[in-house]
């Protein structure tokens, strides 16, 4: 799907975090805007906000991807256009015009027509 940026995101944190199907994790449940997203930390101690559909709760303290994941946010400036196919709680992982791609929050965007 095609959306235009109808208000600017630029990501608090911007550092790659690739989670790979099979990988464990820890979790915590933090409050956040959206609902629906674990904040989870990496063997490297790497943290990153996850779907929490897209894991598996394995204990009190461990989540197993069941997929797998780039939490990469991308910056957007309003009025530009950007395509998107993954739509998880609130935000839509989208690849701009210049080949950079991330996730930005769907509220953010309006389907272009």
């Amino acid at each position: 799907m095609v959306y235009q940026v109808i208000k600017s995101h630029q990501p608090e944190v911007n550092k790659p975090w690739i989670a790979a199907a099979g990988e464990e994790v820890r979790y915590e449940r933090k409050p956040t805007k959206y609902s629906g997203w674990l904040w989870c930390t990496n063997r490297e101690g790497q943290s990153a906000w996850a779907p929490e559909r897209w894991v598996i709760i394995i204990s009190s303290e461990h989540v197993r991807f069941i997929r797998d994941y780039n939490a990469s946010e991308l910056a957007v400036d309003i009025g530009q256009i950007v395509e998107g196919d993954i739509i998880e709680s609130g935000w839509v992982f989208v690849s701009s015009e210049n080949g950079k791609s991330g996730w930005i929050p769907l509220d953010c965007v309006k389907e272009h027509i």
